[in-house]
């Protein structure tokens, strides 16, 4: 038999686990959420969607170093094909970098486009 001591803290226990149960998913970041929308209408798979968005960063940090576009893209294309790769350097450059948008070769498509 349960002493009347612990009837609340079991009542308790209860609540918490029927609120993590119920609890509404934490939302994502619109932008990344647009992001990897694009990336997979294009056939763009990673294992994880903060893959993509980790490796999208990368692309970012690389052209801020003074990395080519055409570099960046060779350096995916072990992963993508070259038209993949090109796609996800111009895609990473319209969510998470326009300041790169005039770098030589990057032509950015519209997400839906």
């Amino acid at each position: 038999m349960v002493e009347a001591r612990t009837r609340p803290a079991i009542g308790a226990v209860a609540v918490c686990a029927a609120a993590l149960l119920f609890a509404a998913p934490a939302t994502a970041d619109p932008t990344d959420d647009a992001f990897v929308a694009a990336l997979k209408n294009r056939g763009i798979v990673f294992p994880t969607d903060a893959a993509a968005i980790t490796t999208a960063h990368n692309v970012c940090d690389g052209l801020d170093k003074g990395r080519t576009p055409a570099s960046m893209i060779l350096s995916l294309g072990r992963q993508f094909s070259a038209r993949q790769a090109g796609y996800f350097v111009g895609a990473s450059v319209a969510f998470y970098c326009p300041e790169h948008k005039g770098d030589t070769g990057i032509v950015v498509v519209p997400p839906d486009g």
